[in-house]
């Protein structure tokens, strides 16, 4: 340190730590941050705790729409498996959202993917006469849904108070636990306009790079069309590419495995190579759940393995063809799934403890 000390420059800035630690800004590599902060800012709260039950949940959304006009959109956010920690052991049903919403369409989310929907929510959405868009599944008893979180109408809150939830709890979430840099996948032009409202002001809480949804926020034909390649911005706000879905969660909402693809082989081709080609690089979310759908991805992967495409990691037993991701499987699965030999391609002795020449998948 005294080495160091002699080297500054006579006018630099000396701060005495105490004895804590530095450590460079963390990097946040996937991100749903204006999602992410609108909900928590804008919705209603029913995660359990603090609500101890779906009828403590239902007062809190019943309790929103004396507030709202009627027709206005109520949203509710909840936490994952929020089953496991209510009273009632199970999730919202369109039976217990009906009576506290009768006149507002409703959506609470249980995480992304899976979200429950009242009647008259169906009914806006088209929903109770239509089945669900390509990519997603509606059980329309109970009106749970997975993968209609980029479909439905949700309300728009304007790029003011975007721009204040970002800035506020993105200081909260992210700033305050060493997070300096996020890859953020946007979710509407409110969101895109308030990171450059806030940039212009200063008041940016950490860096960003932008991968926008397609086809959600725009087609990738039109985005590689405007010329610009990934990186454009500056330090603090830039262009990174696109993210596309290729499927969903991997359940339907009824708990059974189901692969909610979003594309077709000929769309997805098109879609990755025209990015690609104009220089955006491709995230990927590719969660396969099934083994009859094992070839396609590993098809997928196989495409992939080429420069600026970066398909996302999943947890999934099937597909995992590299002994880093095997373990990483091995790891979130706590060693309970095994991962299929077929589906592991074979490799060096040398590869280490996860491939062998058998291609067979070792316990750490």
């Amino acid at each position: 340190m005294r080495e160091l000390a002699a080297q500054l420059p006579a006018d630099a800035r000396r701060v005495d730590l105490g004895g804590r630690v530095v450590l460079p800004g963390f990097v946040d590599g996937h991100c749903h941050l204006e999602l992410t902060t609108m909900h928590l800012a804008y919705a209603v709260s029913c995660f359990a705790p603090p609500h101890a039950s779906l009828e403590e949940i239902c007062r809190s959304l019943a309790a929103r729409a004396t507030g709202v006009a009627p027709g206005a959109w109520i949203v509710g956010r909840a936490n994952f498996s929020l089953d496991l920690w209510v009273d009632e052991h199970r999730t919202l049903s369109r039976a217990d959202l009906d009576p506290v919403t009768p006149d507002h369409p409703t959506v609470v989310f249980t995480g992304l993917h899976q979200c429950t929907l009242n009647t008259r929510a169906l009914e806006v959405t088209g929903l109770l006469s239509e089945p669900p868009p390509r990519g997603a599944t509606l059980d329309g008893p109970s009106g749970r849904a997975m993968e209609l979180w980029a479909q439905l109408p949700l309300p728009s809150y304007g790029v003011d108070a975007t721009a204040a939830a970002l800035r506020g709890l993105g200081t909260e979430l992210f700033t305050r636990h060493g997070v300096t840099s996020i890859a953020e996948i946007p979710f509407t032009s409110d969101g895109i306009r308030a990171y450059q409202a806030l940039h212009r002001r200063g008041e940016l809480p950490f860096r960003l790079g932008l991968w926008y949804h397609v086809p959600r926020l725009c087609d990738v034909d039109d985005l590689a069309g405007l010329g610009l390649e990934g990186g454009f911005g500056d330090d603090w706000l830039s262009l990174g590419g696109v993210k596309i879905f290729v499927d969903g969660a991997g359940f339907d909402a009824t708990g059974n495995d189901f692969e909610h693809l979003q594309w077709t082989q000929e769309e997805l081709d098109h879609a990755v190579w025209t990015a690609h080609a104009a220089g955006l690089q491709v995230l990927m979310h590719v969660a396969p759940t099934s083994v009859r759908h094992a070839p396609v991805r590993l098809q997928l992967r196989r495409r992939l393995t080429r420069p600026g495409v970066l398909p996302a990691l999943d947890a999934s037993p099937h597909g995992l063809s590299y002994p880093w991701q095997q373990r990483l499987h091995w790891d979130a699965t706590r060693g309970g799934q095994s991962i299929p030999r077929n589906l592991v391609r074979r490799r060096s002795p040398n590869t280490g403890r996860h491939g062998g020449r058998s291609g067979r998948t070792r316990r750490p």
